[in-house]
């Protein structure tokens, strides 16, 4: 259970930088699972939620990123 706990914790370091992406309720739901993951209760609810969290995280950063196909080539045509 511990090395689960360690990945779970691994992911939070991953997502935590980004939480200012998240909505108000996204945010208070990220603090309460970082809290039940220090505190060694982590549930397999806990951990659909961060994942789910992790996914929405994902979207919105591939959505926000600027698209290639809107650079112009510098060549002739």
């Amino acid at each position: 259970m511990q090395h689960n706990l360690e990945q779970w914790m691994s992911m939070l370091k991953v997502i935590k930088p980004h939480t200012h992406l998240f909505r108000q309720k996204q945010q208070d739901a990220f603090v309460g699972l970082e809290r039940s993951l220090y505190k060694g209760v982590f549930t397999e609810l806990h951990q659909k939620r961060l994942m789910g969290l992790f996914k929405w995280l994902q979207n919105n950063m591939a959505n926000t990123e600027p698209s290639k196909s809107t650079h112009k080539a510098s060549g002739p045509v």
